[in-house]
């Protein structure tokens, strides 16, 4: 009995000294900061390229700087005042594309600095396709249309284990972006009309039945880690009303 009522002050003082000592301990994990870059092509290689690897956060303010710098050449060309106005040109889509490959150039810079493969695609010619079916009514016409999204936000791909990929992500894939660009297509039911869309700024957006480049930089479950996502490809899109 005299043991137990010994240890039991001991115990309450350790408890103490964790409660004191846990707010140090977090704010050395965060400054060591570290996320899961998840890269997923279905559909434009033979074997659907996936891959996860852990970005350090050097490596993620390099992918990060990459990212801003598209979302300020987006930012450019839809301002008010801007050579295309409220409707992008050709040069400033050149321009866009131009800083696309630059961001898919440092996430693939990363990859093989970790000693993993990136596959040799021709990502202008790739980028160049999908910039073109955007404004080519006939690509609307077979089923998924084209989607063109890249921005800082929040990933939910509902039911989805995160040690497995499927070839093509039947499953829709929500977006919520805290900055970001898409350039859209989709079908409205009621009323029925076929319609393109872009945007830029905070917004939410899905997609499913994709395939394409899928590039995400935080979390695809319920966690909400945000960072730089990138979507490319082709699916059945709506693009959802701005975040208030």
């Amino acid at each position: 009995m005299k043991v137990v009522k010994t240890l039991i002050p001991i115990a309450v003082v350790l408890l103490f000294l964790g409660i004191a000592f846990a707010p140090t301990i977090t704010a050395q994990q965060s400054s060591t900061e570290s996320r899961t870059l998840t890269i997923w092509m279905p559909g434009i290689t033979d074997d659907d390229f996936k891959t996860q690897i852990v970005v350090e956060e050097e490596e993620l303010e390099n992918i990060e700087d990459a990212f801003n710098e598209f979302l300020d050449v987006v930012e450019a060309a839809m301002a008010e005042g801007s050579p295309g106005d409220e409707k992008i040109t050709i040069e400033e889509w050149d321009n866009i594309k131009d800083s696309t490959i630059n961001a898919v150039e440092a996430v693939k810079t990363v990859v093989i600095a970790h000693g993993g493969e990136f596959p040799e695609l021709d990502i202008e010619g790739y980028i160049n396709d999908c910039i073109a079916s955007i404004f080519n009514p006939l690509s609307w016409l077979f089923g998924r249309s084209p989607i063109f999204s890249l921005g800082r936000g929040y990933v939910w791909i509902p039911f989805y284990d995160y040690e497995s990929f499927l070839g093509w992500m039947i499953r829709p894939i929500f977006i919520s972006h805290t900055l970001g660009f898409s350039a859209v297509v989709h079908i409205n039911s009621v009323p029925f009309r076929i319609e393109y869309a872009d945007r830029l700024g905070m917004y939410r957006l899905r997609t499913m039945v994709f395939g394409g480049i899928f590039i995400n930089l935080g979390d695809v479950g319920l966690d909400r880690i945000m960072g730089p996502v990138l979507l490319i490809g082709k699916g059945l899109n709506k693009l959802g009303p701005d975040i208030p």
